[in-house]
């Protein structure tokens, strides 16, 4: 049985109050992130349309009083997957891409640090302005209860950002808040081997601004996701798959397959880098990781110089798939 309240599905029997609201979340998420692919998808610029959309009109939508629920951690997955959806499409990234992308490169923030950011400041609001007495007698006395979920909830999140209490200008507190998500990426950006090479975004949770719906660019941000549709993390155009450059396994060298080393140090593309002025190191060279890593962005390139590298970088793999095919 459930009822309403503010708009708020409230489950009145079982153990989770909120398990209705949290199915209603997911199937909201789904409607919106399918939507927002169809409307886009002739538009100008369809990354700029579709994370606008999202971030304007299914978050608000998908996470309206969030802040006052302990939403379970498979609902908060779920959010995440549709999210990922979201992000793969704007970036154009395949499904194999790691969900961490979407948060460096799209901008989309988290789903958990989302609740707890308008957790953040909902608490801020209650003790800092000028409440409801009410309001603030019950926030209180829920504060004081050792067994309440919500309590537990604000507490932790109090001992993420590392203050007694959420006090201070907002303007701190959310900057704190922020830190906590960044934080989070890092943490789960540094588990991923295939992230390695990926640059820290310019503007934090932010689309970043050499993103647009080019060929190009979709090629740029594969690479920066580390699944550059080689063949060595899923199949490639043909189907197969390669754990070693098929070009230098030809030459009688056992070289392990990734983005580095093509755009990097294979000789089967020697003369396109050099033409595009692309640095160039020795196989297995320390240095390789570091070069491409500052070629797709990680020392700073505005957009424009981003979307010029995009275009020699797409010739450089194109060249390299149609020589290893």
């Amino acid at each position: 049985m459930v009822g309403k309240y503010l708009g708020i599905d409230i489950q009145v029997k079982g153990r989770n109050l909120i398990k209705g609201r949290e199915e209603k979340m997911v199937a909201t998420a789904q409607r919106y992130a399918n939507a927002i692919i169809g409307l886009s998808r002739n538009g100008l610029d369809r990354a700029v349309a579709a994370h606008t959309l999202w971030e304007r009109c299914a978050i608000p939508a998908v996470l309206y009083c969030s802040e006052v629920m302990v939403i379970s951690k498979v609902a908060l997955d779920k959010l995440d997957r549709i999210q990922h959806m979201v992000a793969r499409y704007i970036l154009q990234l395949p499904k194999s891409s790691a969900r961490v992308a979407g948060a460096l490169d799209a901008g989309l923030m988290q789903m958990k640090d989302r609740v707890a950011t308008r957790t953040g400041l909902f608490v801020w609001n209650i003790q800092n302005k000028k409440t409801d007495k009410i309001l603030k007698a019950v926030f209180d006395s829920v504060m004081r209860s050792p067994q309440d979920p919500w309590a537990s909830q604000v507490k932790a999140l109090k001992a993420a950002v590392g203050v007694h209490q959420l006090d201070g200008s907002k303007r701190l507190v959310k900057s704190m808040l922020k830190d906590v998500a960044v934080g989070n990426i890092l943490q789960q950006k540094r588990e991923l081997t295939s992230l390695s090479c990926m640059p820290q975004p310019r503007k934090w949770f932010k689309l970043q601004d050499h993103v647009n719906d080019s060929a190009e660019i979709g090629t740029l941000n594969r690479v920066r996701a580390g699944d550059a549709g080689l063949g060595n993390r899923r199949p490639n155009k043909a189907g197969q798959f390669h754990s070693h450059c098929p070009y230098c396994l030809s030459l009688g060298k056992t070289v392990k397959l990734s983005e580095h080393h093509v755009l990097i140090e294979c000789q089967s593309v020697s003369y396109e880098r050099n033409q595009f002025k692309v640095p160039e190191h020795p196989i297995n060279s320390p240095g390789s990781k570091y070069a491409l890593r500052k070629f797709i962005g990680g020392d700073n390139a505005g957009a424009a110089e981003l979307h010029e590298r995009a275009r020699k970088i797409h010739r450089i793999l194109t060249r390299w798939q149609d020589i290893s095919a």
